[in-house]
């Protein structure tokens, strides 16, 4: 315990003639950036946060191939059955 009040009270003299090192002192400096950052950034867009996309790992591997199918316009059967049947103005049957 008296190491710690020894040492907290070094700490709050001046340090002026204290040697540091390159690489600490861009960590330091590095890391007090980033926790002023933190706490002054906001998005631009308050809708501008990550997307969890925690509920599509609980899909099937054929759901997930026929997910990324649909978000990148591949072709696919059900795409394709979709398509006609928008065409000839039927009611779309669920696949």
């Amino acid at each position: 315990m008296r190491a710690y009040s020894i040492a907290k009270d070094a700490s709050t003299l001046s340090q002026i003639a204290a040697p540091v090192d390159f690489s600490t002192a861009k960590t330091v400096i590095r890391r007090h950036r980033a926790r002023k950052w933190s706490r002054v950034a906001t998005p631009a867009i308050s809708h501008a946060t990550c997307m969890n996309r925690d509920p599509e790992k609980d899909f099937t591997p054929a759901q997930q191939a026929l997910l990324s199918c649909l978000r990148t316009g591949r072709h696919t059967p059900e795409l394709v059955a979709w398509y006609r049947s928008v065409q000839n103005n039927e009611e779309p049957r669920p696949g």
